[in-house]
């Protein structure tokens, strides 16, 4: 299974007065560690300082990219210029800014979005809820694949908490039979850990401020190797 780590939580550490961490360091230490690939959330128009950053990392470190996007053409058109491995289309709300995507909400001109993607040659993945009509739309749309969420397991209990899981591994098998790739976006919790290691159709994981809270603590190499421990 696959690990891809969230940049974005650096980026709010940094201000006018301190603007380290510098990416293209961050980014060597996560692939000197084993990181499978580094995710950017980029819910807003970027400025071009970051998409200079971003370059010169990729420019420096050898390590797939993934961008985190809504689902506007200016702002994907603008951040391909990065030739990014994968891009994941989501939404935002007032309380998550990174929230499944609609696939049949008419505010997006999802199908376009998709088809740029694919010939810029970009995975193109949808974050959606656990739901098989979703599900087909994805497929029906020639997405590459899929995001799901587990970030709030962790606050169900009993059987609840069993229900909701059941039916993330039932969408995860309906996904691999629809030809998709599942990721998942998880917070470091060692029971959803040994839930989603079960799921053998699951592609990899996707661990933003979980993972740094925890390198913060113990350090990156640390905590890579006890997720892949724990999965």
């Amino acid at each position: 299974m696959k690990l891809s780590v969230r940049i974005s939580p650096v980026l709010r550490f940094r201000t006018a007065r301190q603007p380290e961490p510098d990416l293209t360091a961050v980014a060597f230490t996560l692939n000197r560690a084993g990181v499978a690939s580094l995710e950017v959330d980029a819910l807003t128009e970027p400025s071009n300082d970051l998409l200079r950053e971003l370059q010169r990392m990729r420019e420096t470190v050898d390590l797939p990219l993934g961008i985190r996007v809504l689902p506007v053409r200016e702002t994907v058109q603008r951040f391909l210029e990065l030739h990014p491995e994968r891009v994941t289309l989501c939404d935002i709300s007032a309380n998550d800014p990174i929230q499944p995507i609609s696939l049949n909400d008419e505010k997006y001109d999802l199908p376009e979005i998709v088809k740029m993607i694919r010939e810029q040659g970009s995975e193109c993945i949808v974050k959606i809820r656990p739901d098989l009509s979703e599900l087909k739309r994805a497929a029906k749309i020639r997405c590459f694949g899929v995001e799901m969420d587990t970030r709030d397991w962790r606050s169900l209990h009993g059987p609840d908490r069993r229900t909701i899981q059941g039916s993330w591994r039932d969408a995860a098998l309906a996904a691999w039979k629809l030809g998709l790739t599942i990721w998942c976006d998880t917070a470091l919790h060692t029971e959803t850990l040994s839930v989603l290691r079960a799921i053998p159709e699951l592609e990899g994981l996707v661990i933003g401020d979980d993972f740094w809270a925890k390198a913060m603590l113990f350090g990156v190499e640390e905590t890579v190797m006890g997720i892949r421990n724990a999965i």
